[in-house]
């Protein structure tokens, strides 16, 4: 549950430095993967998606979300990972740790990318 937390934490606080970042693009692409369909999972997944559309009509900000599940493959989180990072996504949230441990492992630093951290 601890894990499950900080990945929550983890896309809130992302989400937040993105919406206060001085220079704001009005479209923000988001990928969301996650780990398997489990109850409390899909959950984190609703909630992460209603707040950013919320956040979206605070701001004035379009997130084009993409989401996908992996189903516990590694073969396949690493796909969705690469498609992502190909897509050039603003954020990428990681549901469950071992997806989230997938994105800091792979995760990519572009000093020209619009993200702010």
């Amino acid at each position: 549950m601890k894990k499950r937390m900080l990945v929550i934490a983890a896309a809130v606080a992302a989400t937040t430095m993105m919406m206060t970042s001085p220079v704001m693009a009005e479209d923000f692409k988001v990928g969301i993967c996650n780990y398997v369909d489990d109850a409390s999972l899909n959950q984190i997944v609703d909630n992460v998606q209603s707040r950013l559309e919320e956040i979206g009509k605070e701001k004035g900000v379009t997130f084009d979300v993409s989401y996908d599940n992996c189903n516990a493959d590694a073969s396949v989180m690493e796909q969705i990972i690469s498609d992502f990072q190909a897509d050039k996504v603003d954020l990428m949230v990681g549901v469950a740790t071992p997806v989230a441990i997938h994105y800091f492992d792979n995760g990519e630093s572009d000093s020209s990318s619009r993200n702010p951290f």
